[in-house]
């Protein structure tokens, strides 16, 4: 892995380069004294509600055996919820979906809960922005 400037790291530093790499990805800094003024939303124009019927669906292709993600939960107790527990699940989503809220746990990425170096998917690569998906 390799700084910015070409310098190689190693270890605990390699990790924290993937990190600053991601969060520059995806973490939008904030400008002081700037506000986004929200548009009120209506019923109408928010769009479907999650049904059952896809959850279902969503849980039904979860591959059995598959590692923990950083939620803890193993992949056989999402595919053996009971009725109430795919309930709870659309609840959840559905409350995340009309109010924009999210759990703090949602926010947390792979390497911020894992302490893991992501596996480069190119061979020989050094740089973090070598081994982005296209757009």
């Amino acid at each position: 892995m390799e700084r910015r400037e070409g310098k190689e790291l190693f270890g605990e530093k390699a990790l924290g380069r993937w990190k600053e790499y991601i969060e520059e990805l995806y973490v939008k800094e904030k400008t002081e004294g700037t506000e986004i003024e929200e548009e009120e939303v209506n019923e109408c124009s928010m769009g479907y509600r999650i049904l059952e019927s896809e959850v279902r669906q969503a849980l039904k292709e979860i591959k059995r055996g598959k590692a923990q993600g950083v939620d803890e939960l193993p992949t056989e107790l999402m595919k053996n919820l009971n009725d109430k527990g795919v309930e709870n699940v659309i609840g959840l989503c559905n409350k995340i979906y009309e109010t924009g809220e999210r759990l703090q746990d949602f926010l947390k990425t792979v390497i911020q809960s894992s302490g893991s170096v992501p596996i480069p998917k190119k061979k020989g690569t050094t740089k973090c922005e070598e081994n982005s998906h296209p757009d």
